[in-house]
């Protein structure tokens, strides 16, 4: 296999190849740095290790490993190239219980507070503070584990990274919270940290009652869609229809409402794509009994090979032409037979050759009769 020479290219074969062809070429040829990040993104785990094993990673995608938080990927990177850069992306980027867990066993030179992290001392911890020079994760690890005292002392000296600032909007008290809003100079910013602090402080009267009249911003809005009680979430989504609104009611723990739901709304196509991807035979009886799917999910109803999921879908709408030909290779002369007389004016010409193809001879002349009756 020949190296590629450029970047498109090579994003392309990453997005193609199998994992053998993946492994065949990393066993040769690095990628250039600005396609690694693609390739951890969307290559098997095992190619992955290997490349890690044999050309290191670059920050950007580094980056990926330490945010997707696999194992096996994490100890590989961290083993082979264990050097300042990775150091500094692992302690900025990586999972807080690994990253504890790791300064706990090995001095970590790019982690110079490390010591008085490890004595937690409280005085010395409001000097270091005041310094205002501590690394991203002493700042982080002080938020997670100090008293509020501390960490009105480092809101008070600022500024926070994103991390840092996901931990005080998901996770503060409410003194901590409104210190966080009062600090924020961007009206927006401040009205959106005004609204997720509803979200998770207020009543939930006063919750209902507010999105009932006005819709979040877009930050707040997603907060809401990860927290929200079910009928919260259910009355939010009905009213705005908000991006990502239907994952969330599928995703919800509490699934008291949402066969009814689905038997009365569309979904958004990544709303069926994730339908079907849960595979929840209720779920999807209760929606197709009343919706139609996209082509693209019709197929991947069909491949569920749920025959009474598949008869239930024919009894109320036809197939396109892609999902006509997967129903047929799928050789049920039952369903073939149902599409042929239920819905024979819908039937492309590339079905009926299929239907050659596949020699279903007794199909073929069902068609015929029922095509002389129309």
């Amino acid at each position: 296999m020949k190296k590629i020479k450029k970047f498109q290219d090579e994003l392309n074969f990453i997005l193609s190849a199998s994992p053998a062809e993946l492994m065949d070429y990393i066993a040769s040829y690095p990628f250039r740095p600005k396609a690694e990040k693609p390739f951890v993104e969307t290559a098997p785990a095992k190619a992955v290790r290997l490349y890690i094993e044999l050309y290191g990673l670059k920050s950007s995608a580094a980056v990926v490993i330490f945010r997707e938080n696999k194992s096996e990927l994490v100890d590989a990177l961290l083993a082979w190239q264990n050097d300042a850069v990775i150091m500094k992306t692992f302690l900025a980027h990586g999972d807080y219980h690994r990253i504890k867990k790791y300064v706990n066993e090995f001095h970590v030179t790019e982690l110079p507070e490390q010591e008085v992290l490890e004595r937690f001392d409280k005085t010395e911890l409001q000097a270091l503070i005041a310094t205002g020079k501590l690394s991203a994760f002493a700042k982080y690890d002080i938020l997670v584990r100090g008293d509020d005292e501390l960490r009105d002392a480092l809101l008070r000296k600022g500024p926070l990274d994103k991390r840092e600032r996901d931990y005080v909007v998901n996770f503060s008290s409410k003194p901590i919270f409104e210190l966080f809003m009062s600090l924020q100079e961007n009206r927006k910013v401040f009205d959106t940290l005004n609204q997720i602090k509803l979200i998770r402080f207020a009543k939930k009267k006063v919750l209902a009652a507010y999105i009932a009249r006005q819709r979040m911003h877009r930050e707040a809005e997603e907060f809401f869609l990860g927290v929200a009680s079910f009928d919260l979430l259910l009355s939010y989504v009905k009213h705005y229809h908000p991006e990502g609104g239907d994952e969330a009611l599928l995703t919800h723990p509490d699934r008291s409402e949402i066969l009814n739901y689905l038997s009365k709304r569309w979904l958004c196509e990544k709303g069926e794509h994730l339908l079907l991807k849960r595979g929840e035979h209720d779920e999807i009886k209760a929606y197709i009994k009343s919706h139609f799917l996209n082509p693209e999910d019709e197929i991947k109803l069909i491949k569920r090979n749920h025959h009474r999921e598949i008869m239930l879908y024919l009894s109320r709408h036809t197939l396109s032409a892609e999902a006509q030909i997967e129903l047929i290779y799928r050789r049920n002369q039952t369903e073939i037979s149902y599409l042929v007389t239920t819905y024979p004016l819908t039937l492309t010409d590339e079905t009926v050759e299929t239907l050659k193809k596949c020699h279903l001879v007794e199909v073929l002349d069902l068609l015929d009769d029922v095509l002389m009756v129309t």
